[in-house]
């Protein structure tokens, strides 16, 4: 992988995590990117607040994504981190037929398939900050702010991911 792929790998992976925050049945209480504590195959830990452990890992590409590839990411998934209650790959980019139709493989749920584009990422996790306001009867802010937004959250998250901070939901979700 160059620089470049490996880059934008990063940088999906966090806007995953900031699309993923705003999700309204995702109760969680800390999500931490890139855990030290997990296996490498972990991008992504959530813990919830009945003390469930979610383990995502996000894999993305400008070529086609074969099932047969998936199959061997979920299974070092589950063998490398063997204690999670829950387990997602998240697929960005084409996928095979066999792929785009699996729920799972293994124990291991395969997430909704979004396209390799940066950008209609950044505007699918606006609209997920215009529906959590609406949510919270809050004021409704521009598209441009909720954009500014997102690129902030992946910023810090993307930045904080090195140092394996943890967020904590009450604490990320009251400030917006």
């Amino acid at each position: 992988m160059g620089g470049n792929a490996g880059i934008r790998g990063y940088l999906i992976q966090t806007i995953i995590c900031v699309l993923d925050t705003f999700e309204t049945d995702n109760l969680w209480r800390s999500v931490t990117l890139e855990p030290l504590d997990e296996s490498e195959k972990v991008d992504i830990r959530w813990k919830y607040v009945d003390d469930a452990v979610k383990l995502c890992q996000v894999k993305s590409s400008e070529n086609i994504i074969r099932h047969s590839a998936a199959k061997k990411w979920c299974e070092e998934l589950e063998t490398h981190s063997p204690n999670a209650s829950e387990y997602e790959l998240i697929v960005i980019g084409n996928v095979d037929e066999k792929l785009s139709t699996a729920k799972d493989i293994g124990n291991v749920k395969i997430g909704e398939i979004k396209p390799l584009n940066v950008q209609v990422l950044i505007d699918q996790a606006s609209t997920k900050i215009d529906k959590y306001y609406e949510n919270k009867n809050k004021p409704r802010i521009s598209s441009q702010v909720r954009e500014l937004i997102v690129k902030a959250l992946t910023l810090e998250f993307g930045t904080s991911s090195s140092l394996e901070k943890k967020y904590l939901g009450r604490i990320l979700t009251q400030n917006f």
